[in-house]
């Protein structure tokens, strides 16, 4: 069958079931599935994403900020809903690293109100990047962890979910692939649900920035084994300023972190590191009763956050013991505390 006769076929097929225009009533608050992103989260097993674009072109015009009709069918097990979306290429270094470069999804804003859907078009979806399916699967699957572990620790979180992804080339050039893949909900979208505003604050005070948060973040990444962020130049977290005027930081982008140890990753030459895999604090020196707490926080989460490792069953058996073990590391050093920018008798004087 011809790739045209199967996208007839496909999109028949959606039309006659009467999903593709079912209609999802407007809820009147984030526990309903109100958002497409919350309509994918809603399934009971991995959400499922066709994408059927010109792949050669989406891959050519890697480097332009140019946007690039697709078909999307979106599947949440229960329903199935297809669009005609833009994608765009996201991202800095991975847009120039990776075989499969990370996108953006917007939606046209009548076809979500169309479907009952609120007012947030966008979506993240952070690809396999590699070819190879082990490594580019084993990556994404890896970088979900984080997402996740740092939804356990903090509300302050980006909503992330794992997707199945089917990438269907319109001209039939191209091999149909098969990969997992993160979607993750816009900025505003993210704004909204937390009752923040987006701040474009470059170089915020430390005064100005939540330090539990701030300490919480830091210690996240710390525990990936993740130096490829900066508070002051914004480089990969979001800062979202919320009633109280105080600056909250929602950490993203974890390729570069120990957990992943992703092939294309170079450890800081800033810092001195030797591996991806070295870790270095990075946050701001702690007060000592904030970081007690940030330390109880972590102590209680820690069978929960060694839990969602285990139960990745997607993920090789090898990789996850070898993440517990990194995780292992960082937990016998949690209580020394030797890792903070001042040394531990200074903290404890502090600390009494």
């Amino acid at each position: 069958m011809s790739i045209t006769k199967w996208l007839f076929h496909l999109f028949l097929t959606v039309l006659v079931s009467g999903k593709s225009f079912g209609t999802v009533p407007t809820p009147p608050n984030f526990d309903d599935p109100s958002t497409i992103f919350q309509f994918l989260s809603s399934a009971d097993d991995l959400p499922e994403i066709t994408i059927v674009t010109d792949v050669g072109q989406l891959l050519e015009n890697r480097k332009t900020q140019n946007l690039q009709v697709a078909k999307l069918a979106l599947g949440n097990g229960k329903s199935t809903l297809s669009f005609e979306v833009s994608l765009q290429v996201s991202g800095t270094f991975r847009r120039r690293v990776c075989d499969f470069p990370p996108l953006s999804l917007q939606f046209k804003e009548e076809d979500l109100a169309m479907r009952g859907f609120g007012v947030y078009n966008k979506l993240m979806l952070v690809t396999h990047c590699l070819d190879g399916k082990l490594s580019g699967n084993g990556n994404v699957l890896k970088e979900f962890l984080a997402y996740r572990i740092y939804e356990v620790l903090s509300p302050n979180a980006y909503r992330a979910r794992l997707v199945r992804l089917n990438y269907i080339d319109q001209k039939g050039s191209q091999k149909k692939m098969k990969r997992y893949g993160i979607l993750i909900e816009s900025r505003a979208e993210m704004a909204a649900r937390l009752g923040g505003t987006p701040c474009e604050c470059y170089n915020v005070p430390d005064s100005s920035v939540s330090p539990e948060e701030e300490n919480k973040m830091a210690l996240f990444q710390y525990l990936i084994g993740n130096e490829d962020w900066h508070l002051p130049a914004v480089r990969n977290v979001d800062l979202l300023r919320k009633a109280d005027d105080k600056v909250i930081p929602i950490p993203y982008n974890f390729d570069f972190s120990g957990l992943v140890n992703a092939s294309y990753a170079v450890p800081s030459p800033d810092l001195q590191l030797r591996s991806v895999t070295d870790r270095h604090f990075m946050g701001f020196t702690p007060d000592p009763k904030i970081l007690v707490r940030t330390i109880a926080l972590f102590q209680e989460k820690k069978t929960t956050i060694y839990n969602l490792v285990r139960e990745l069953k997607q993920l090789e058996s090898a990789e996850r013991e070898r993440i517990l073990a990194y995780f292992d590391a960082f937990y016998r050093e949690l209580p020394s505390v030797d890792f903070l920018p001042q040394s531990i008798d200074i903290y404890h004087q502090r600390l009494n």
